[in-house]
């Protein structure tokens, strides 16, 4: 009885919970799948996973993790993303999310403690922004004109 409460607590967490923290549960949960799944953890298959996000933003409006937990990505009009805004989001949430992955893909080091500093800077700035906006939109976000919403159960 107190495991089926367990469950109960978290679903209904899953469906009410704070977005900004739903939001990043989805992402690793997707994250997960893309790396851990295919069995090593590589850069290259961070570039291989970019469809992955593409084709279920764009056709499906949520990756497997947003649906997971009862989230969905829209135009900030309200209506599904485009197959140019899932690209873009994508595309933007890759470049400023991971500045750092992309430069070990490129060169194959990590580079400078600059390059470091500038990198972490970037992905935290593209985030903080989601705490100045009561839509929690992130600068990806802004990129593709979207804007993460609870799913209506």
């Amino acid at each position: 009885m107190k495991e089926n409460s367990r469950i109960q607590t978290l679903i209904a967490w899953a469906k009410t919970g704070d977005i900004r923290i739903r939001r990043s549960l989805a992402f690793s949960f997707d994250v997960l799948i893309t790396q851990l799944i295919p069995g090593t953890i590589h850069p290259t298959l961070a570039l291989i996973s970019l469809p992955y996000f593409i084709y279920f933003l764009a056709k499906k409006g949520a990756t497997p993790g947003k649906q997971l937990l009862f989230l969905k990505v829209e135009t900030i009009e309200g209506k599904p993303l485009m197959l140019y805004q899932a690209i873009a989001r994508v595309m933007a949430q890759f470049l400023f999310g991971f500045p750092i992955l992309l430069q070990y893909v490129v060169s194959g080091s990590l580079g400078s403690p600059a390059f470091l500093a500038v990198s972490a800077l970037l992905f935290v700035g593209s985030h903080a922004v989601a705490l100045t906006n009561k839509q929690h939109r992130t600068l990806h976000d802004y990129v593709s004109n979207t804007v993460v919403h609870a799913r209506k159960i």
